[in-house]
């Protein structure tokens, strides 16, 4: 007997097909915005830099139908407008607007920047003097070089959710694991604090396993002695990721030498449920790690330990809220 479809399933089809549409139109107009920042078309990079917002609020227009209608929740209403977007802008770029334009993340702003671009300037230019005055080129480079930022951001957001929900379904009931570091404590903390290098994993200590599942799923598996320690290493949609291997049921080994946590726990991220590393023993592997980048004051740090001890001090604080609430 052929099976039944869902009423409801044409529509899902559907809206997953316009969602996807609207997030690709997104990805190639924030591409093509990059292209005229590099050959300094600043004007032009910003005008399409919105254009992706607008594609963007789209895709999450149609994705939150897409959830209601498998939740059976009511339906969200259509707020498909550069405002509403700010939403999504201040939540996975908030930690950068502030060192850019502190004023970026209010919706006024982002629609006084239409405003410049769409009406006044361009239409209604002011006048100084009975002249007419435009934007130098200082102001659209400016405008483009922070949109085209937080737009690189975002997608990289997006990136490593899209990397997170394809590795759990890869791991999922297949081998014991855990997300650990800076992702984990994302994690904890519902969004992305800071940009992410790479995804880090801990997990059991089966490289055949491991190899043998990634294999299944056409994903390749490197493993590297790093400081003595093997590590394993793929890439997942062009994220890489790092497997840590335990030692036993709870420890692995770290730079600073073996370290115990108490516990993976499954968290909610987004739509996702994650096994993670419990806060408190992030908190304690975060702080080990905070000394041991530290290490001796009167030797000059390279740009790179630098960025990782500011990384790390960004963690330390976050656990630290969730760790008093």
């Amino acid at each position: 007997m052929p099976e039944l479809k869902n009423d409801l399933d044409p529509i899902k089809e559907s809206l997953g097909h316009l969602s996807a549409r609207a997030f690709k139109n997104a990805k190639r107009l924030f591409s093509d915005a990059g292209l005229l920042l590099t050959n300094r078309r600043y004007c032009s990079a910003l005008f399409l830099s919105i254009a992706c917002l607008e594609e963007l609020a789209r895709y999450r227009f149609f994705d939150k139908i897409m959830s209601a209608f498998i939740n059976l929740e009511k339906l969200p209403d259509y707020d498909c407008t550069i405002v509403n977007i700010i939403e999504m802008f201040s939540k996975i770029n908030g930690h950068q607007t502030q060192t850019i334009d502190k004023n970026w993340a209010k919706s006024t702003r982002i629609k006084k920047i239409m405003e410049d671009i769409t009406y006044i300037q361009l239409r209604f230019p002011a006048e100084i003097n009975g002249y007419p005055t435009y934007p130098n080129e200082k102001f659209w480079e400016k405008k483009a070089k922070i949109m085209v930022h937080l737009l690189k951001n975002t997608f990289n957001y997006y990136d490593n959710v899209a990397a997170l929900r394809k590795l759990n379904n890869v791991l999922h009931n297949e081998i014991r694991w855990g997300i650990f570091g800076g992702t984990a404590v994302a994690i904890h903390r519902g969004n992305f604090h800071r940009p992410l290098a790479t995804l880090e994993v801990v997990i059991e200590d089966d490289r055949e396993k491991l190899r043998k599942i990634l294999r299944e799923k056409d994903i390749e598996l490197t493993i590297e002695n790093k400081g003595g320690r093997l590590r394993g290493y793929t890439d997942i949609d062009h994220i890489k990721v790092e497997f840590i291997f335990q030692n036993d049921q709870n420890a692995i080994q770290l730079s600073d030498g073996k370290f115990e946590f108490e516990n993976v726990e499954k968290k909610r991220f987004g739509r996702l449920y994650l096994p993670v590393i419990d806060v408190q023993s992030l908190y304690r592997a975060q702080v080990r790690q905070r000394e041991h980048l530290s290490g001796d004051p009167q030797i000059e740090m390279s740009t790179k330990k630098q960025r990782s001890l500011r990384n790390i001090l960004k963690d330390v604080r976050v656990l630290q809220r969730l760790i008093k609430r």
